[in-house]
């Protein structure tokens, strides 16, 4: 028998819920996660730094975002708006490498990996606030 969800709390982009006796967290607002492994030509794989609110700590990441943030979309379409938003760089095509769950006992988050094929540079990058 699949236990009924209580949402306990709710933000505009998460809510804290329980089912049965375990609680969590669901975000609202997207159907995933993406992250971006990109390599260049020249063997360097691309990272950003960005400032993190829950570590308040700037953070050395892959580029990575939420899939379905920006309406509907899948995760090539993500992976691309992500890898250029984040870095300036366009990639021919991605590659999944693997899929599963962030971190299964406190998220309900599924997370996909891909791999950015014949990337190239073609504006700064920087993310978005």
């Amino acid at each position: 028998m699949v236990q009924k969800i209580k949402v306990l709390a709710e933000g505009k982009y998460i809510r804290f819920v329980k089912r049965g006796e375990w609680e969590y967290v669901e975000r609202k607002n997207c159907s995933g996660a993406v992250i971006v492994v990109a390599q260049t030509d020249d063997g360097k794989v691309l990272f950003v730094d960005q400032y993190r609110p829950p570590l308040d700590k700037r953070v050395i990441e892959f580029p990575a975002g939420l899939v379905g943030d920006k309406g509907k979309e899948s995760v090539n379409v993500a992976a691309k708006r992500e890898l250029l938003e984040e870095t300036g760089y366009l990639a021919k095509r991605f590659v999944k490498l693997c899929a599963g769950p962030v971190e299964s006992g406190k998220s309900s988050m599924m997370l996909t990996m891909v791999r950015a094929e014949e990337i190239k540079k073609v504006q700064d990058g920087g993310g978005v606030e």
